[in-house]
């Protein structure tokens, strides 16, 4: 659209995009704040729900680009920040993850989330969510290699029935 969009125009967009984040309805929510960063670009409100509602849906590249461009336009937003920091987090960026939240705790002292924020930055609880993630990565590789061996031995159930007289047997005459 080539015309300045009116608050009157803009807020309705916003308002509803916040509306469908509020009641987990992401996709409509990312539609919405589509539509009012249509009529106004420089909305930072709608590009922070953008960039939460996606990341609510995985869509961590597209999140990432959207809260950072509503830090671009309003640079001490906490919750921006917040949101951000909780992309790289979840995509397994604890690093950047921590600085963010450390960064939003210092935006916003005295939040609500402050205590949270400085959980979420503590050195240990990173380690133990990368930690965590690694964990979960082995066990899916574990998983997926059983899959594949059960698809390629026909007689899978036969193999797993011996498997399961030797094993103790083994044990109990060379341990």
């Amino acid at each position: 659209l080539d015309f300045e969009a009116t608050d009157e125009e803009r807020f309705p967009a916003l308002r509803l995009a916040r509306a469908y984040l509020d009641s987990r309805h992401y996709g409509r929510a990312i539609a919405a704040a589509l539509a009012a960063i249509q009529l106004q670009a420089d909305s930072a409100d709608a590009w922070l729900v953008l960039g939460i509602a996606s990341r609510y849906l995985n869509a961590y590249a597209k999140a990432e680009a959207a809260l950072l461009r509503a830090l671009e336009l309003t640079p001490s937003s906490a919750e921006a920040m917040k949101e951000l920091a909780m992309c790289r987090y979840e995509r397994g960026d604890y690093e950047l993850a921590a600085a963010g939240f450390r960064r939003a705790r210092e935006a916003a002292p005295d939040s609500l989330d402050a205590a949270w924020l400085d959980l979420l930055a503590h050195p240990r609880f990173l380690a133990d969510a990368a930690q965590a993630q690694s964990a979960a990565r082995r066990f899916e590789q574990g998983l997926e290699q059983a899959i594949a061996l059960i698809e390629a031995n026909p007689h899978w159930d036969r193999a797993l029935h011996a498997a399961a007289w030797i094993k103790p047997f083994h044990l109990h005459y060379y341990a």
